[in-house]
């Protein structure tokens, strides 16, 4: 049997505001703070590649009326 490479650890020194709204993002939701961490990084890559591309990232509301352009990530 094969085994896998351990995937490598990062550690995050987080602000206490930061860390609080974490925890409050985890529970209101019933995800892990590693779940949260990973979603927030897909959310990052997703916005990254639409700006690298020269395309707008925004949230729209139900009618697909842009609510929110998503700026200055890059």
């Amino acid at each position: 049997m094969e085994t896998l490479p351990k995937p490598p650890r990062v550690s995050v020194d987080l602000s206490p505001q930061l860390s609080a709204r974490l925890e409050q993002i985890a529970s209101k939701h019933h995800l892990g703070k590693m779940d949260i961490m990973r979603r927030a990084f897909a959310f990052f890559d997703v916005a990254a590649q639409a700006t690298e591309r020269g395309e707008r990232f925004g949230i729209f509301d139900k009618d697909g009326k842009l609510v929110r352009e998503v700026v200055g990530l890059l």
